[in-house]
């Protein structure tokens, strides 16, 4: 994302996101980051994809989504994106030389900045 949008990182939890409650899953989030330049009351609504690559198939699996982002909720994801067990299990084609393939694509739909502390007035 731009300077006037925050940052977006990617945050793969591949042991579990136990404060989530994914204990025994890989979970995934997209968090913005870097908000403080942003205006008071910003919101970005966005699509998101999340993809995790099936080896085995070769073909991705995905998650699709629209979120609004706001200063109270400046991340989403996913706590159990797909089980511990699966990553674990080889045959299932997730981990490939002690390696997973966790993608994700960010998309903005809208970013809204809120015009009321601009000292903008209003006349009929």
């Amino acid at each position: 994302m731009g300077r006037e949008r925050g940052e977006t990182k990617l945050s793969p939890y591949p042991s579990g996101h136990t404060e989530a409650k994914g204990e025994k899953h890989v979970a995934l989030y997209l968090e913005i980051e870097e908000t403080k330049d942003l205006s008071p009351g910003w919101h970005v609504d966005a699509s998101i994809k999340m993809f995790r690559f099936d080896h085995s198939k070769d073909k991705y699996l995905t998650v699709e989504v629209t979120e609004r982002f706001s200063i109270a909720h400046a991340s989403w994801g996913e706590s159990a994106f797909f089980p511990l067990k699966d990553l674990n299990n080889l045959s299932k084609g997730f981990l490939v030389n002690n390696m997973v393939t966790l993608e994700a694509a960010f998309l903005h739909i809208s970013v809204v900045k809120d015009l009321s502390t601009r000292g903008l007035l209003l006349t009929p």
